[in-house]
Parts: structure tokens; sequence; C-alpha cells
């Protein structure tokens, strides 16, 4: 596994700061945050790297508190489809204007590298209606956050490059190689 730290680009800290937040009151991620990483700052510029580890702690500790969540996993899968709505009606919706579901899954692991320097992702097939991807490299205690990510933010794109009722699922998790792996399938229309 890469000895480097596991970081995340601007969007994916806001998306959590600005849902928990709304949820829990001003200041609460930024608190949450600065109980892992002192440093943590009060601004977050979408095309800057931050470190995952506070934005992990401030999720597992808010999702906790939050009754109509089975677990990280499912927490994550909303605030990431929430992301990628907001994201990809902004700053890749050119791109979406002329992808198709296929064209987009292409671009997968570029689009996952514009978010996250953890997480290697691998084999894939990408037939119509039809995607399966491989993602290793994973550090355990980031698992159920990735699986929640791949699961919120691909259908949700999926839907914006016309794709129909899009269905993500993890076909397994097990420890691989270098870290954690994923199988992860998405079906649409």
């Amino acid at each position: 596994m890469s000895s480097q730290t596991p970081e995340v680009k601007g969007p994916a800290v806001m998306g959590g700061r600005n849902w928990l937040d709304a949820r829990f009151g001003p200041g609460h991620f930024l608190k949450l945050a600065r109980e892992q990483e002192p440093n943590v700052p009060e601004r977050i510029l979408p095309g800057e790297w931050y470190p995952a580890r506070p934005l992990l702690h401030a999720l597992q500790h808010s999702v906790a508190q939050l009754d109509e969540f089975d677990g990280l996993e499912s927490f994550v899968e909303v605030l990431a489809g929430e992301s990628a709505r907001q994201d990809l009606r902004g700053i890749h919706r050119a791109f979406l204007w002329v992808a198709s579901p296929r064209m987009f899954l292409r671009a997968a692991p570029t689009i996952w590298a514009n978010y996250a320097n953890f997480g290697v992702v691998g084999e894939s097939e990408n037939e119509p209606g039809r995607f399966v991807v491989r993602i290793g490299e994973i550090p355990r205690d980031y698992v159920e956050w990735l699986a929640g990510a791949w699961k919120g933010f691909l259908p949700t794109a999926i839907e914006l490059a016309g794709g129909k009722n899009p269905r993500a699922t993890v076909l397994d998790r097990k420890p691989g190689g270098a870290g954690w792996e994923i199988r992860y399938q998405l079906t649409y229309e």
C-alpha cells in the first residue's frame, strides 16, 4: 500500500462540511475535524487537497447521532449523491452533455483521481447497462467511506449522463495485495 497519506479534494470536504453544518449547526464539521487535525482551515478551497482523516472522523462521529442511516456507508452514499449532483452540474457539466453513460464510466478512474489520492481503480467491465470495477489499495479504515462514495456518486452521474434506473451494489470487499479491495457493480437502462 502506498505510504502516501490519504487525501481528498476540496469538494469532498466541502460537501461533508456543508451537510453536517446544515444538520447540526454552523461549525459542527470544523469542531470535529479539528479534533483529528488541529490545522484544518476554516476556508476550504475546491482545488486544494486535504487530509482525508479529519473528514472521516467528522462523518463517523456524526452518523452515530443520526437514526436515518444504518452506518457510515449509507451516510456517505447520500452525501456523495448530493455532491455529484452539485459538482456534475457545475464543474463537469459540459462533459456530461456530450457523454453517454458508457463514455462517462470510461472516465471513472480519472474522475476518482480528481477527488481522492487513494484507492486504485483497476480492472473493469463496461458494457451497455452494466459496469463492474475493482478498486484496490484501500486503507482498511476507508473501506466503508469509499464503498458509500462510489455507491452514491456513480448512479447520480449516470442519471445526469442520460442513464435510467441506476442500481449500485458492492459485490465484495476483502483484503487483497496492498490493502483492501472492493468490487463494485452499477447497472442501468
